[in-house]
């Protein structure tokens, strides 16, 4: 299947097509409650880079009423609804916005969200460098980045699609792509010292059974995995095994990938990682 058309209009120079996704309560409009569970204190200030129609920021404040909240929106529609739920809505493209002219001020946030935007820009690195000065001492920055160490993604390459969508993955708008190593890497390298990760589960991945109750590579279920495989090339099962000693194995209908360690699992069975990183150097509240 190629590319739907739905999902590449959105590279059109035309504004009318950026209207009608902000205008999208799906995309725009959604509550983001397990970016919510990394918050482990009540933030004062936040800045929300990509705030979408303000959805997750209004969900900040009934959690943490004494919150402000400011948010970067390039999306007129999205912007525009924002506006009716945070404090201050700032529409701009925030890789080309001047902080300082726009009023954000040096140390002025504990809380700075980048909730799926840093994959949308040309260079994430420099907007990391660029964020760290407006954060208060104490505070952080909470980060969500789609995972392309994906075994649903992986499968699709072997199978030889990279079938951009709406959203999700394989988003058209996506321009950088992340494994967990290099998040980690451009954290690090942007100044900052990562504090704590959370793998979101993939919901296009069946759910993974306890390692415990894992069979071996020579049981029942891998033969007739193989039996299977043969029957039917384009088949969506997956069997992950235990190898010996530490080590376990997936298998797919294109895939058999070995000495994977319980961290490896972790990270091919998720589609997003969660990030809480803090400038080096600086204590948490």
């Amino acid at each position: 299947m190629t590319t739907a058309r739905t999902a590449w209009r959105w590279l059109t120079a035309d504004a009318g097509a950026a209207i009608e996704r902000g205008a999208d309560d799906g995309y725009y409009d959604r509550v983001r409650d397990e970016l919510l569970a990394m918050i482990e204190f009540a933030p004062r200030a936040v800045l929300d880079v990509g705030c979408g129609g303000g959805a997750t920021d209004l969900e900040i404040k009934r959690r943490f009423p004494a919150a402000s909240v400011v948010g970067i929106e390039a999306v007129p529609a999205a912007a525009m609804r924002a506006r009716e739920r945070l404090d201050r809505v700032i529409q701009a493209d925030a890789e080309s916005l001047d902080f300082g002219a726009a009023g954000l001020e040096l140390g002025a946030f504990d809380l700075i969200i980048v909730a799926d935007v840093l994959e949308h820009m040309y260079d994430p690195w420099h907007m990391l460098e660029r964020l760290r000065p407006l954060i208060a001492p104490g505070g952080c920055v909470l980060a969500s980045i789609p995972n392309v160490r994906n075994l649903w993604l992986l499968e699709r390459i072997v199978r030889g699609s990279f079938e951009y969508r709406d959203e999700g993955l394989l988003d058209i708008t996506h321009i950088r792509f992340f494994t967990l190593n290099e998040m980690r890497a451009m954290f690090a390298d942007t100044g900052y010292a990562l504090e704590r990760t959370r793998l979101n589960i993939d919901g296009n991945l069946p759910e993974r059974m306890p390692l415990k109750r894992l069979p071996s590579p020579r049981s029942v279920q891998h033969f007739l995995h193989a039996v299977r495989t043969l029957r039917n090339r384009d088949h969506n099962e997956i069997l992950v095994s235990r190898e010996t000693g530490r080590t376990f194995r997936v298998d797919t209908a294109r895939l058999a990938l070995t000495g994977l360690s319980s961290a490896d699992l972790d990270e091919l069975f998720c589609s997003q990682i969660y990030l809480i990183a803090r400038p080096i150097g600086a204590r948490s509240t």
